[in-house]
């Protein structure tokens, strides 16, 4: 649901609850004004108009993105706040305790880094006191165990408390002049634009088109830059783009670019009345264009599903830029400015973490590298279609990376249980070579899955091969004795075999297991 653009759970407000002091507590969210229509995923509590009580920011998933809710109810009681530093322990102090003592209930407050999903309040410890105007003794706990006392402390007031000096310093608000108004969100006029840079290219999926004129292309396999163009004859703006680029010629094979044009209008090639035909005939284009069939159709949108995680189907245009190696390094969803995509084209010469820079809308440095994109959940995809065929070259890629691994990591285990699971798929749609050749790639990158001996036997006995079969159906059960159904499988690979005392020995585990 969240990637088809809806919520994960649906028209849950945000809650606010009174705390009445028996230990029950009061929904009020309604008064509040908390209960929004936002799909909420976090919060943040701060002084932020400095009048003595807590505001709030929320963080939504959907638009608005982010909600100021200010807190105008009016401080009518008492506070304090502590601004703590740190000098045998973290600056921040994060992890000291802060009690307020002297009083019926004392109370207490906990400097976290992090006070919720995604969010971290402010790191200012407030408490509100009620009708006290004298706290008779604070105590902070210093997350190395060490201790401070302050007696007779005046509320209404903000303090900044530094480790070890025994002294509370009075902070005196910013005057901020804040000067804030309840406005109505106005929401983004929708758009499918969007040009989106891959810090991690991956592979163009391996398939083939024609152009009208007979020419055949494979359109991983360029080896030069290269712009798949998706268009279709009834939209305005895919012809509007084809005439720039027909007009641009010059520029554009000076960046050594080649563009392949490719319909996606639901008729055939060949047929007479082929409005795409009719077009590229009108326009005389010195690049080739010709169709896109389902298959290809299916291949880009199952990629940039998976690459931005949404259930969206392709709008058109949408054009994928790939690079001399066959690899995807944009796809734009809409027309892009001429200008835009020939410095894509120039950037794309960067490698590493550059091209990943060169690929981000915004400076800034990296903390581990780029992350690979879901490749296995695009492997799962193509499966899913009927196309399993075609995610060799990502099982590849992912194979590649997993190599540097060590024996039992529990990334190559996991990789190892999905290659297995996707040979399944691979056997369904008969390519049985194939999927011999990636179950031995799963079972060296774990030799420890039952799951891929069960694979390897069944494969085996599909061969013919029952003395292999016995033996991968023993290495099964040497994993996961407990399993009635690898040892009922072993009786009839022993009984194919002709060793009849060995089979019943199997039937009896298995009998004895059920």
């Amino acid at each position: 649901m969240v990637r088809e653009g809806w919520s994960w759970s649906g028209r849950e407000a945000n809650c606010a609850y009174l705390n009445l002091g028996d230990g029950s507590f009061l929904d009020i969210s309604r008064v509040a004004g908390t209960d929004d229509a936002d799909d909420g995923r976090a919060f943040a509590k701060v002084d932020w108009d400095n009048d003595g009580d807590l505001d709030m920011w929320v963080a939504n998933r959907t638009a608005p993105q982010i909600r100021f809710l200010r807190n105008d109810v009016g401080n009518r009681s008492n506070f304090v706040e502590f601004q703590l530093t740190g000098t045998d322990v973290n600056r921040d102090a994060v992890g000291a305790r802060v009690e307020l003592l002297g009083d019926s209930q004392n109370l207490v407050r906990v400097l976290q880094a992090g006070t919720g999903f995604l969010s971290q309040s402010s790191n200012r410890l407030h408490f509100g006191t009620g009708d006290r105007t004298l706290i008779d003794e604070v105590l902070v706990r210093w997350p190395d165990g060490s201790e401070e006392r302050f007696h007779d402390v005046q509320t209404n007031q903000r303090y900044a408390i530094t480790q070890g000096e025994g002294l509370l310093h009075l902070v005196e608000p910013s005057d901020r002049n804040v000067s804030l108004s309840p406005s109505e969100p106005v929401p983004t006029a929708p758009s499918e634009n969007a040009n989106l840079g891959l810090t991690w290219r991956i592979p163009f999926p391996a398939v083939t088109a024609t152009s009208f004129a007979g020419e055949r292309f494979d359109l991983a396999t360029q080896g030069r830059p290269t712009l798949v163009n998706l268009w279709a004859s009834w939209c305005p703006t895919c012809r509007e783009e084809l005439n720039t680029w027909n007009a641009a010629r010059e520029q554009i094979e000076e960046a050594n670019l080649q563009i392949i044009a490719l319909s996606v209008d639901e008729v055939p090639q060949d047929a007479a009345d082929n409005p795409a035909r009719t077009v590229a005939r009108e326009l005389q284009p010195w690049f080739p264009m010709g169709m896109a069939d389902q298959e290809l159709i299916s291949a880009c949108e199952a990629v940039q599903t998976t690459l931005v995680d949404r259930n969206r189907n392709l709008p058109v245009p949408t054009s994928f830029l790939i690079d001399h190696n066959g690899k995807i390094a944009r796809i734009y969803k809409g027309p892009v400015p001429l200008d835009e995509m020939l410095a894509d084209v120039s950037d794309m010469r960067y490698s590493g973490l550059k091209a990943a820079s060169a690929a981000v809308p915004f400076d800034g440095r990296w903390h581990g590298g780029p992350q690979l994109p879901g490749i296995l959940n695009l492997v799962d995809r193509l499966a899913q279609t009927g196309e399993a065929k075609r995610a060799t070259p990502y099982l590849e890629m992912t194979l590649g990376i997993a190599s540097g691994m060590p024996p039992g990591h529990a990334d190559s285990r996991q990789l190892a249980a999905r290659i297995t699971r996707f040979c399944e798929s691979l056997r369904a749609q008969g390519d049985m070579d194939l999927a011999r050749r990636w179950l031995l790639s799963s079972r060296d990158l774990d030799p420890y899955q039952p799951l891929v001996w069960k694979a390897l036997a069944e494969d085996a006995t599909t061969r013919g091969e029952p003395a292999e079969a016995a033996a991968c159906l023993e290495r099964w059960v040497s994993l996961d004795a407990s399993s009635a159904e690898a040892w009922s499988a072993l009786a009839v690979a022993q009984d194919a075999l002709g060793d009849e005392a060995a089979a019943q020995v199997s039937r009896q585990r298995a009998t004895a297991l059920r």
